[in-house]
């Protein structure tokens, strides 16, 4: 097998972002396997994308985002109105009358005009769109500007039903091969017409230098959840079961690490049910700064009911520092969680449920049993580089890259 580095495009619509630490992971693990990525943002810089780039120390560059005047330029140029021509035909025909997805496709064509147009001299052997949305829409014009570059994108939950953009199937036939992150996505993927036989089921892994640093001792009591603050993350369940817990157990107390739509609306329910004393609210952390809670933490509760949900990679961090684990039932979270000994599945997510889950493990010390079964399951089985090795092996099957 030709072991040469590869040079690798990923196509993303921001980049980098806080919220999505495991677009992060693959890029920097990707590097960490020797071989360079370029990353191509279809959405223009915000200031977080800036102070990401700086936590991580990920470089920019001055085609990483598009500037409303170069993007312009290029996609007018002479040699480039027939890649905006095609992809326009394309939008039309597999994107149709979806509205707003129409709009947003069509406004978006300059920049992936511009992203086609600097592989022209300079083609990478890889260009992987990391949303089977918006940026996959580059794909068609990759095959004709680079043909040799392998092509491939993903498709996961949040692609094939919260974010489905009705081109992805087509855009999946003009790909070398599709990736998911779970085994139960592939009947979703078939009922959205994108043959199973091409996909490649890769779980999202995580950075395990995250654990490098010496572990703090576990605080009694603390309980911990992370997430975006939308209402199909609960945490508004969680916060219901703190006063049952408290009850009997007085010592506990609960950090929320994140931001979001609710955080309002759970600030005023923490004062409502006084607990102010008892519930901290940390922000949106830094990734380390939220691993160092997380070994500080003996129970992580996480209960979103997300319908895209997949084996949810904050678990998977909570489980290499060796919290005890009560998570929601999702799909596929058996692979993750193994029901009784690496934590616990629960399916029934009243704050009543959801408390008396909690007051037992903090009463039988469940942590102490399934935290270091938690870790060694990460080890073994949700390696960032691990996952990504295996991406690079699709790659270089599919096309001898």
């Amino acid at each position: 097998m030709n072991a040469t580095p590869l040079r690798i495009t990923y196509l993303l619509m921001s980049w980098p972002m806080p919220s999505q630490p495991f677009a992060i992971s693959d890029v920097l693990a990707l590097q960490n396997l020797g071989h360079s990525v370029t990353v191509r943002a279809l959405r223009p810089a915000q200031p977080e994308h800036l102070a990401a780039a700086r936590e991580y120390g990920l470089t920019l560059d001055e085609r990483s985002h598009p500037t409303w005047k170069g993007t312009g330029s290029v996609a007018v140029q002479p040699r480039n109105l027939g890649l905006a021509a095609r992809l326009a035909g394309v939008i039309a025909r597999h994107v149709g009358r979806s509205g707003g997805q129409l709009v947003r496709a069509t406004a978006l064509i300059p920049r992936l005009v511009d992203i086609a147009d600097e592989m022209r001299d300079d083609p990478p052997d890889v260009v992987h769109a990391f949303w089977g949305h918006y940026p996959a829409l580059a794909l068609p014009l990759v095959e004709q500007i680079a043909p040799k570059a392998v092509r491939s994108m993903f498709l996961g939950a949040y692609d094939l039903t919260t974010h489905f953009l009705p081109a992805a199937p087509h855009l999946a036939g003009t790909s070398h091969t599709v990736f998911t992150h779970a085994a139960e996505n592939l009947e979703l993927l078939a009922e959205r017409g994108v043959d199973p036989a091409r996909v490649t089921v890769v779980p999202r892994g995580i950075p395990l230098d995250l654990a490098n640093t010496p572990a703090a001792e576990k605080e009694p009591g603390l309980i911990l959840t992370a997430a975006n603050f939308q209402k199909a993350k609960n945490i508004d369940r969680i916060i219901d079961a703190m006063p049952m817990v408290l009850a009997k157990h007085p010592g506990a107390r609960l950090e929320i690490a994140g931001d979001g739509a609710e955080r309002e609306a759970l600030k005023a329910q923490v004062e409502r049910l006084d607990l102010a004393e008892k519930v901290t609210f940390l922000g949106m952390l830094p990734r380390e700064a939220l691993f160092a809670r997380m070994r500080a933490a003996t129970i992580f509760a996480f209960a979103s009911t997300k319908p895209s949900e997949r084996l949810p990679n904050v678990v998977k961090e909570a489980m290499l520092a060796r919290c005890h684990i009560i998570t929601s039932h999702t799909p596929g979270i058996e692979a993750l969680v193994e029901d009784g000994v690496t934590g616990e599945i629960a399916r029934d997510i009243a704050p009543e449920a959801l408390a008396q889950r909690i007051g037992a493990a903090l009463v039988e010390k469940k942590q102490e049993t399934s935290g270091p079964l938690s870790e060694k399951h990460i080890r073994d089985n949700f390696s960032a580089e691990a996952a990504m090795e295996r991406y690079v092996d699709r790659w270089r099957g599919g096309a001898g890259v």
